[in-house]
């Protein structure tokens, strides 16, 4: 009985060790960013086109660098498969706790053998000069577009006015249907990155 009541309690100053340790407060990591946003004309977006020039801004919490004070940009982009490939460093001048830089988004193609379709979604982080750093919250998707001119072969004349439908590779079920204009040009938007082929009624 006397060594049953010293296992219950080395138990029970076990149980109070591990609820000491699960109430433990942990200090959050110190941020520096107000605000981030990718911007278009001058409106705050969520999507875009890929190739379009676009912009990244955000705002410093209160007294984190002085005006004038440099501040170093990495886009990035989560591409095929969720992989991070992260794009050339932008540098901008810190104005009334305020940054802003242009970027042109890329021209991004599927891998050659691949059959996904998918929609990348670009993010950024920045550093300032003692090398304090975060990631922005802000996103964009960024979506691919088509614009073709298309020929006769025969007649060498734009294929004006024809109806066409788009397949996707590896999906022949999914298409999308459409008709050129009248000088034969093609033009959709807002589609997933991904290999497409077309075929003319």
């Amino acid at each position: 009985m006397k060594n049953l009541f010293k296992i219950r309690t080395i138990e029970l100053l076990f149980c109070v060790f591990l609820l000491g340790c699960a109430s433990t407060k942990t200090t959050a990591p110190a941020t520096i960013l107000e605000k981030s946003a990718w911007i278009l004309d001058g409106k705050e977006i969520e999507q875009c086109h890929l190739s379009q020039t676009v912009q990244i801004s955000g705002a410093l919490k209160k007294g984190i660098a002085s005006d004038g004070a440099p501040i170093f940009i990495r886009p990035y982009y989560l591409g095929e498969n969720g992989a991070k490939i992260e794009l050339a460093e932008i540098s901008a001048n810190i104005q009334k706790g305020q940054f802003a830089a242009e970027i042109a988004l890329p021209a991004l193609e599927a891998a050659e053998d691949s059959a996904a379709y998918f929609v990348p979604e670009f993010s950024f982080s920045v550093r300032l000069e003692d090398g304090t750093a975060e990631n922005a919250p802000a996103r964009l998707k960024a979506f691919a577009w088509i614009k073709t001119q298309f020929f006769d072969r025969t007649t060498k004349l734009p294929l004006a006015n024809r109806d066409f439908v788009i397949h996707k590779l590896g999906t022949p079920t999914d298409e999308i249907h459409g008709k050129t204009d009248a000088d034969g040009y093609l033009f959709l938007q807002w589609l997933p990155v991904g290999h497409y082929f077309i075929t003319f009624d």
